[in-house]
């Protein structure tokens, strides 16, 4: 039985297969936009190699810049938005400090 990959259901995933269903979904989406590799290579000016190696699995290095321009040229940016969800800036108290640790100065 194929388990459903989700936000639901991904933390029953290991990384490494989080990071192969990521390629598989990079690779159908270039598809699925009817785009050859080298064409996506073009536009979003990463090398073919770069998209070969992604598209079977091997993004050991991958850089975020390099996921954007994918996402850009394939028209799916917007779900990078979906990654993290807003943060709430905490209300400023002198007595408080949200993001250090609690423990009392000596």
């Amino acid at each position: 039985m194929k388990r459903i990959f989700d936000r639901y259901t991904v933390h029953e995933f290991s990384d490494e297969e989080i990071v192969l269903e990521l390629c598989r979904r990079l690779r159908l989406l270039r598809q699925n936009n009817g785009i050859s590799q080298g064409d996506l290579a073009k536009e979003a000016d990463i090398s073919l190699s770069t998209v070969k190696r992604i598209e079977s699995g091997d993004i050991g290095n991958m850089t975020v810049l390099t996921l954007l321009r994918i996402l850009r040229t394939t028209g799916m940016l917007g779900g990078v938005a979906d990654l993290v969800t807003e943060v709430p800036s905490p209300e400023y108290k002198e007595d408080k400090r949200p993001y250090f640790s609690k423990r009392k100065k000596q």
